[in-house]
């Protein structure tokens, strides 16, 4: 059997919906714990229609809480893309 359709078996909807989008793994993780590319998760994921996270997806729940004495803020970016 051909490593493409031992994927497919591997990297269903519902795999996704588990370890990309209610774990919170990236598409790097996903291919090292089954021993493929990140661009093989990344093509698999889009043929199960698979919407990709934004880059800052994990930061954001974290706005407002605190730790320690210090509190998380939103960092606002101009527009430029730099903080300031």
């Amino acid at each position: 059997m051909s490593e493409k359709k031992d994927l497919g078996r591997i990297l269903t909807k519902d795999f996704f919906e588990r370890e990309y989008m209610n774990l919170g793994k990236t598409y790097r993780q996903i291919g090292d714990e089954i021993g493929c590319s990140k661009s093989s998760v990344m093509y698999w994921a889009d043929k199960m229609g698979i919407e990709s996270r934004c880059i800052g997806h994990r930061t954001k729940h974290l706005e407002g809480k605190r730790f320690g004495s210090l509190v998380a803020v939103k960092e606002e970016r101009n527009e430029s893309g730099y903080a300031g």
